[in-house]
């Protein structure tokens, strides 16, 4: 990668004329925003193979000693029969987050796999290895003491209860080594976040330890903020943008910004944050959680949304300079061959065109102007794809600020969203209701 970027980016942050006033943002009802539709662009696009990694010998021996797998399965399934499975929605492969390795020049990859009969779902994470272009790697390695491709050793409380395993894994590198942040359901019945080590092999939970948050039944979303080989930072809520310190990686983690509140924002946490450059900036695509309510149709809708966020590694303080409305990229994802139970030409938001997530940023090549991602549809189709067009939004955010215009109220992503899907007002009492749920429950998004 490049980084003669990063020596000329601060001049283009002081040049007033570096911006075209095409790009400059408009504002909607106090909040900035971007014609973002015309300048990200989908270059190329890959959807993972339907597992294709059972063709190794190590593998079918993994997957028959997985109990849960084929006690709800048969153990003789070949590869066309478990593709059968997810086209049908039994089997499912979904939110794929990944991290570039340039000392292989691979991607090493984790997606979340899970098997859904008689109304439960059971997880488990696999991993593997992808070269630049997005082919799977069938070789067998150890990267620290995990194998891959393989599934991820994570002890189970029990998966006899209803939605057992690990669920929206979020890989990430942090001070030479890679972990991987998700959550669960443990043995006190309650959704909690846990970091997996690929160098031990071992997994552990989080927990806050200065909050009363340990009441809480459910825990989802945090975002890793990796500002320095010091730090392991988590954003815990975009409301009141709460950031959590859990650098020792034990069991604890500490407030470090933001006041606690347990109803989550409209913004939720996705891919986990990657430096733009060499400032002190940093990206990340979460989603909006919006209820969308047009004519007899309520449903929850996810879309990407870009976030930038200004860290101050010396006095430990962040602030969230932007946040985008959601992110369609291209509403033929929904549409073609990927989703072969969609015989129109036209998405329909509550059926299939509901979910849209953005689980990481893989690698950024600066110079190019090209973004690897991974990204979740509709909970079944998990992608790659390639973006261009983000370094230069993301410039034009970073200018936006330090010409000191404001993000605007907290709720943006919600005002934008609506405005976005040209939906009904939010205030519903549907809508109310899912928020004091929320109050009861917590940062469950």
């Amino acid at each position: 990668m490049g980084w003669k970027f990063s020596i000329g980016l601060f001049a283009l942050l002081l040049c007033i004329k570096c911006t075209s006033g095409d790009h400059k943002p408009t504002m909607f009802k106090g909040c900035p925003t971007f014609n973002i539709k015309t300048r990200l662009s989908i270059i190329e696009k890959s959807c993972f193979p339907c597992l294709s990694f059972s063709t190794t010998p190590s593998m079918s021996k993994l997957f028959r000693d997985t109990e849960f797998i084929f006690s709800m399965i048969s153990p003789h399934l070949l590869d066309d029969q478990f593709c059968d499975l997810q086209s049908s929605g039994e089997f499912m492969m979904m939110f794929p987050s990944a991290v570039w390795l340039p000392e292989k020049n691979m991607f090493l990859t984790v997606v979340r796999m899970s098997i859904r009969k008689n109304g439960s779902m059971k997880s488990l994470l696999f991993t593997s290895l992808f070269d630049s272009h997005w082919n799977e790697v069938i070789t067998e390695e150890m990267i620290g003491a995990t194998q891959v491709p393989g599934i991820i050793p994570i002890e189970v409380y029990d998966y006899n209860i209803e939605n057992a395993g690990p669920e929206d894994p979020r890989i990430f590198t942090f001070a030479g080594g890679i972990y991987v942040i998700f959550n669960m359901i443990d043995i006190d019945v309650r959704r909690k976040m846990f970091l997996f080590n690929f160098e031990t092999g071992k997994s552990w939970p989080l927990r806050i330890i200065e909050h009363s948050l340990w009441s809480h039944y459910t825990e989802k979303n945090w975002t890793p903020l990796i500002v320095d080989d010091e730090h392991l930072y988590f954003v815990y809520n975009y409301k009141n943008f709460q950031i959590l310190d859990c650098t020792d990686k034990s069991t604890y983690c500490k407030k470090v910004s933001g006041l606690f509140d347990s109803v989550p924002a409209g913004l939720r946490g996705g891919s986990p944050y990657v430096k733009f450059g060499s400032t002190q900036y940093f990206v990340s695509f979460g989603y909006s959680h919006i209820d969308y309510r047009k004519g007899n149709q309520f449903c929850a809708v996810y879309r990407p949304a870009l976030t930038v966020v200004k860290a101050n590694e010396e006095s430990s303080s962040f602030e969230l300079i932007y946040q985008s409305e959601p992110i369609d990229f291209e509403e033929k994802l929904f549409l073609e061959p990927i989703m072969p139970y969609n015989s129109t030409d036209q998405v329909k938001i509550c059926e299939d065109g509901r979910i849209m997530m953005v689980a990481s940023i893989a690698r950024w090549d600066f110079d190019e102007d090209v973004v690897d991602a991974t990204i979740n549809l509709n909970d079944t189709i998990p992608l790659a794809i390639k973006i261009t067009g983000l370094t230069d939004l993301v410039l034009d955010a970073i200018k936006m600020h330090e010409g000191g215009l404001v993000t605007g109220e907290e709720n943006c992503i919600e005002k934008l969203a609506f405005k976005h899907f040209e939906i009904d007002d939010p205030s519903s009492s549907r809508l109310n209701l899912r928020k004091k749920r929320m109050m009861k429950y917590g940062n469950n998004g």
